[in-house]
């Protein structure tokens, strides 16, 4: 069957419950733990507590964002399972989107605790750039087709 047939045209689909039940409790996971490693650190400084903001960016890009939409991307089924209408992966744009938001995240959370005290120029900075990881795993750079 040729994919082009299916350019401009809406393909009926559907998601497996338990794949979407999963997400969830790997999103709720993801973020509990980062939220968790986050409240461990004692200052802006030390091996200690940069170990703990790059394993924050880890667990938060990594599981709470990249995981939970490619997990989502498994749940749906198109056209009730037909093999040639699947989501189909491209392994370098899958390794970059599951890199992207960890190193984006390094950056924010690393604008969030430049200092004891919270700054605001540092929490837009670090909102904005949290906003644009989550953004890009939302429309997932990893699915080819």
């Amino acid at each position: 069957m040729d994919p082009s047939q299916w350019i401009g045209q809406v393909i009926n689909h559907s998601h497996k419950p338990g794949w979407i039940v999963l997400v969830y409790f790997i999103s709720v996971t993801g973020c509990w733990t980062t939220l968790e490693l986050l409240h461990r650190r004692t200052s802006a400084r030390g091996y200690y507590n940069w170990y703990l903001l790059l394993a924050a960016a880890v667990v938060m890009g990594g599981v709470g964002v990249w995981c939970m939409h490619f997990i989502r991307n498994l749940a749906i089924e198109m056209d009730k399972g037909q093999p040639d209408l699947q989501i189909q992966y491209s392994a370098g744009f899958t390794v970059g989107s599951f890199l992207l938001p960890i190193f984006v995240l390094a950056i924010a959370f690393y604008f969030f605790s430049t200092s004891e005290s919270v700054s605001m120029l540092g929490l837009k900075i670090g909102g904005v750039l949290t906003g644009m990881a989550v953004w890009n795993a939302l429309y997932d750079l990893s699915a080819a087709t």
